[in-house]
């Protein structure tokens, strides 16, 4: 895909510090658009990290005012925005109103204000792809703000797909536990009580492999189209 003036037409990752799932899905584009290359296709991609992380290609705090995003947007100009920015609080840590305001901001709010910068530029056939969680649906009992966060988030995509009739598309992936970095911390150092996750046939105490989830996440934004519009791609082997 490229631009008129045939500058590299811009995937921007939101969210992507070390060992998080932003970082896998970056790295997960990067193999795909170097694949397409070797096979002689024509592409003309370019993938910017953005956040607050020390491996930022891009500076973007999520929580920044409107008049920010809208700046950022302006002049990185991507085609595509992967919003995979989340915080995930236990509620032994606070008062579960606060927990829950804090989670709600980062994951869901702070989405909606990208989104809102990111429709201003987008083009035709533009996706918008949120990272949310099977916990939007699965009440989990150490982890009320994290799920009221994640199916807000859900529900923001679902209703900005129908809102924005596909320009751009918009919609989420609903991944279970992943073996990301934050996820290998906490599972050795006994943060869950008892098993970390319940999907049958994954052996791994750390869940799904995070480098496959986002194998498919990058293959569907250079290859997805508007059938996505609205979807929620829950990935996590039928747990209940």
């Amino acid at each position: 895909m490229t631009s008129k003036d045939n500058r590299p037409t811009t995937i921007m990752v939101v969210g992507g510090g070390k060992g998080t799932f932003g970082e896998h899905i970056a790295s997960a584009l990067h193999h795909q658009i170097d694949r397409e290359q070797d096979a002689g296709d024509v592409t003309n991609w370019e993938v910017v990290s953005a956040g607050v992380h020390a491996e930022a290609e891009r500076a973007y705090d999520v929580t920044w005012a409107l008049a920010q995003h809208q700046g950022v947007m302006q002049d990185v100009r991507p085609y595509h925005v992967v919003y995979a920015a989340g915080v995930n609080i236990t509620d032994e840590d606070g008062a579960l109103h606060l927990s829950a305001s804090a989670q709600l901001d980062i994951n869901a709010l702070a989405f909606l204000q990208v989104a809102e910068a990111f429709q201003r530029v987008a083009c035709p056939g533009s996706q918008l792809v949120a990272i949310s969680s099977n916990s939007a649906h699965i009440p989990r009992s150490p982890s009320l703000g994290y799920c009221m966060s994640k199916a807000a988030l859900s529900m923001a995509v679902q209703v900005l797909a129908r809102r924005w009739r596909g320009e751009p598309m918009v919609y989420a992936y609903e991944p279970g536990l992943m073996n990301t970095q934050a996820t290998i911390d906490s599972v050795n150092r006994g943060a869950y009580k008892g098993a970390a996750h319940r999907m049958p046939g994954v052996s791994s105490a750390y869940g799904l492999s995070a480098q496959h989830v986002a194998a498919m996440v990058a293959k569907n934004l250079l290859w997805g189209g508007m059938h996505l519009n609205g979807a929620l791609l829950r990935v996590d082997a039928g747990e209940l």
